[in-house]
């Protein structure tokens, strides 16, 4: 079979005797899908019984890539959708009930990294509904992905401190509290990463890149096939899977389909080798317009992959957050009408209550007004009174005299007392009843339980003029009770709301989070267009003939080098802001009083009626 790569460059020194030729392909369970394969590598039309012929057709290209493409209709191998969208979503769902249902064995591929990145963040979405993979505490990378325990991930980066290599991939297990990552690897072996290399080198790895999975063999092998995949691309997306292969295409027809990947192969061969690569790269660079210096490229490139990469870090912000507001919205999309409610019966037992409480005070104005009044006409008429009474109870304890002289007298006063005291009895119920032992007990001087029989007796008779001011005085009783019950029902949901809300901080008291989260979802959105622009931008960048025509991996060391400057840039970055807040922290000025983190949502919070 076709040899590439370092065993190209190998051939060429070795002698002739010391070279083996293989011509049986045995990744394949299919003997028939691997005679398909062989003519995917080498571009010979298929024979009648579906074996390549073994002719070389040159630029009939056309007729022997259309042949392989009828086979693998035939077989069921190629599946067209009318969308990018519905391709992606088609794919995703295929992904993770392969994954749920503990078959591991299925891959997934594409020419792009950005079809690689939708890829892998709509099949983390549905392990996440499925409870696959847990989101609670994620740790979101530079790249704008968020990973958390279950996710099965890559390492990007060699690191032998670590034991971590390039591309080897783990399924995540443990996030410390401080970022810290356990990766568990397929054989049990396990490795502790750093946040920083975890924000940095760490990406899901639910689907690949074709170049990215070279050498790797699995049951099951998706391809998505599109007009930036290449033969090689192709190749490889279409023979990593022993027992299925298939090509997923977006396409408005069958006829569409074909002249897709026709088009695909006809963009390149498959790896034959770094020489061939160097030559077909040249080639199509003579094509273009003069070329720019390799330099001016790069640089442009650099300064490429940091728009992009800043774009997704504001998309990655602006999506917790809009998160964030989803939740708090669904929070309080229940708890605001609630509150609301609740606030309004609350201001209506208050008014309720102030409106008894007025009454009853009014009532209780007048009392005291009218007992003033009584009391004060008693206090009159008892001093206007009293004397003669007093005189008259002396004449009785006088007698009549010898011989009787004043027996009159003292029967006119006797008649004289008996009617004040009947006056007076019901202000000083302890007077006597007899009159000679009333003529004996004046005068009457206890002052102070005269002033308090008199005000009593005013107060009730005051108190009987106004009979509903017992009703008044309890009906506003009963309604400060029902609005104090009203204000604690209230508190009771506030912090209960609070509670649910405590993990937002200020973003839960956003007075319109609806509104709000309309805005970020429109925020999120124009940044995911300017990221796919910038990924565009990227992608331009790379087809030019200075980048086309760099030696192999140069371009991924470059990758690394820019990488390499953006971590200390934003190491720089962090001491500055640590310095800046370590400065603040010595001249911080503090309130006089402390400021409550939630405000005040209704009458009566923190009020005591």
């Amino acid at each position: 079979m076709g040899r590439g790569g370092v065993l190209d460059l190998a051939v060429r020194w070795a002698a002739p005797q010391g070279c083996l030729t293989l011509d049986v392909v045995h990744r394949f369970s299919d003997p028939q899908y691997a005679r398909i394969s062989l003519a995917m590598r080498t571009g010979e039309p298929l024979g009648t019984g579906g074996e390549p012929t073994g002719e070389r057709r040159g630029a009939d290209t056309v007729a022997a890539s259309g042949g392989v493409f009828d086979a693998l209709v035939a077989r069921d191998q190629i599946r067209i959708y009318p969308s990018e969208a519905e391709r992606t979503q088609a794919l995703a769902v295929r992904a993770a009930a392969s994954i749920i249902g503990g078959q591991d064995g299925v891959l997934v591929m594409a020419d792009t990294r950005e079809q690689v990145g939708a890829l892998n963040g709509a099949i983390r979405d549905r392990l996440v509904a499925a409870g696959q993979v847990q989101d609670t505490a994620a740790i979101t990378t530079q790249a704008g992905e968020r990973i958390g325990v279950g996710d099965r991930v890559a390492t990007r980066r060699n690191d032998r401190a670590l034991q971590v290599a390039n591309r080897d991939t783990w399924t995540l297990t443990v996030i410390a509290d401080d970022g810290t990552a356990t990766l568990t690897g397929s054989t049990g072996q396990q490795v502790v990463l750093p946040p920083s290399y975890v924000r940095q080198h760490v990406e899901l790895a639910y689907a690949s890149t074709s170049y990215g999975a070279q050498g790797e063999t699995t049951s099951v092998g998706h391809l998505l096939l599109g007009e930036h995949t290449g033969a090689a691309g192709a190749y490889v997306g279409m023979t990593r899977g022993r027992d299925t292969n298939i090509a997923h295409l977006v396409a408005e027809s069958i006829e569409d389909a074909r002249a897709q990947w026709v088009g695909a192969f006809s963009r390149d061969r498959a790896d034959l080798g770094p020489a061939h690569a160097a030559r077909l790269a040249a080639g199509e660079a003579h094509n273009y317009a003069p070329q720019r210096p390799q330099e001016q490229v790069l640089a442009e490139v650099y300064r490429a992959w940091t728009t992009e990469a800043d774009l997704s870090e504001r998309l990655a912000a602006t999506q917790v957050l809009r998160d964030q507001l989803a939740q708090v919205v669904a929070i309080r999309a229940g708890s605001d009408p609630q509150l609301a409610r609740l606030d309004t019966a609350a201001e209506n037992a208050w008014a309720a209550a102030d409106h008894a409480r007025t009454r009853a005070d009014q009532a209780a104005a007048s009392i005291k007004a009218d007992a003033g009044r009584i009391g004060g006409a008693l206090r009159g008429r008892w001093d206007n009174d009293y004397p003669a009474a007093s005189a008259a109870a002396q004449r009785i304890r006088g007698g009549s005299g010898r011989f009787g002289r004043h027996r009159g007298d003292v029967r006119q006063a006797r008649v004289h007392l008996q009617d004040w005291a009947q006056t007076w009895r019901p202000v000083l119920a302890q007077l006597p009843a007899g009159v000679d032992e009333l003529a004996a007990a004046m005068p009457y001087t206890a002052t102070f339980a005269l002033h308090q029989a008199i005000t009593d007796h005013a107060q009730n008779t005051a108190e009987q003029a106004h009979p509903d001011h017992r009703q008044l005085g309890a009906a506003a009783l009963s309604a400060a009770a029902a609005a104090h019950e009203a204000h604690q029902a209230r508190s009771a949901a506030a912090g209960s709301l609070s509670r649910r809300l405590v993990g937002f901080g200020n973003l839960a008291y956003t007075d319109d989070p609806t509104g709000r989260l309309a805005e970020t979802e429109h925020a999120a959105a124009e940044l995911s267009d300017q990221v796919r622009r910038a990924r565009e931008r990227v992608g331009a960048l790379r087809q030019e003939p200075a980048i086309r025509t760099l030696p192999p991996g140069r371009l991924q060391t470059e990758r690394e080098n820019w990488q390499a400057q953006r971590a200390e840039a934003q190491e720089a970055t962090d001491s500055h802001g640590e310095w800046l807040a370590a400065t603040a922290a010595t001249t911080r000025v503090h309130l006089k009083e402390p400021v409550s983190p939630t405000p005040d949502r209704g009458r009566g919070q923190g009020i005591e009626r």
